[in-house]
């Protein structure tokens, strides 16, 4: 979601008007928004799939020697769920546009078809009610957990390995939920605020959405020991690599 940060927001709002006035038709910038669009769905979509993985994991409903075969499939689901929503929103001409004035992103839609309305209405609500199923149910793990801890019926080993991924998804959850909020119920929170801020607000928006961004990729470091201990192994074999070869020479 950065890139349309990067390449959308950023030069539409401090290069001159006059230069990049046929920027927005070009295939660089309908690429970049679509893309901003297929990354958004697809990693809802996982976030949920992996939450919904999470619950199958504390609810004992399948193995976990089927954890890696439900992670592919989740994976496939996310990708196609956000390469269908693109081609759809093509068919209905639904578009992202960007609004110099407010430094905010919106979507256009054909509204005298009636399929485009139904379409983006359902698409809007899907993602106003994920949020709430995802923090739904990592609060159910939470709680299965300490039964769990309780009745001893997982290791001490296992039990920390869970307890990490129930506080990093659930810190996704969290971020997750405050972004959507933020971004749903920006009308209701401006009227409160005043319009007047509303460059301000979109501009603290843009800012949270790219802080989340970059904690969903920091976060497996944060949280996961191994993958922490290997970034560590891969930094300092680079390093004694490259000391080998400068005392080669």
């Amino acid at each position: 979601m950065n890139f349309a940060q990067i390449f959308v927001i950023v030069p539409l709002t401090y290069v001159d008007v006059n230069y990049i006035q046929d920027y927005p038709s070009t295939f660089f910038y309908n690429f970049i928004m679509e893309a901003d669009s297929v990354g958004y769905n697809c990693g809802m979509m996982l976030l949920l799939t992996l939450t919904i993985d999470r619950f199958i994991t504390f609810s004992n409903v399948c193995k976990s020697k089927y954890i890696k075969h439900r992670i592919i499939i989740f994976g496939i689901i996310s990708w196609t769920y956000g390469m269908v929503i693109m081609i759809l929103n093509n068919i209905f001409e639904i578009k992202k546009l960007y609004d110099r004035e407010n430094f905010c992103i919106y979507v256009t839609i054909n509204s005298s078809s009636l399929h485009s309305v139904i379409f983006i209405s359902f698409t809007q609500m899907f993602s106003r009610i994920v949020p709430f199923i995802i923090l739904g149910i990592y609060i159910f793990c939470i709680v299965r957990i300490k039964s769990f801890t309780r009745k001893k019926s997982m290791s001490i080993e296992k039990t920390r390995f869970e307890k990490k991924l129930l506080i990093q998804g659930f810190s996704f959850a969290m971020f997750y939920e405050v972004e959507a909020l933020l971004f749903y119920q920006r009308d209701s929170i401006l009227s409160i605020i005043g319009k007047e801020y509303t460059k301000h607000y979109y501009i603290v928006l843009n800012f949270f959405i790219i802080l989340f961004t970059c904690f969903n990729s920091v976060a497996i470091f944060i949280f996961i020991d191994k993958a922490r201990e290997h970034l560590k192994r891969t930094i300092f074999c680079r390093k004694n690599i490259k000391k080998s070869i400068s005392m080669k020479y």
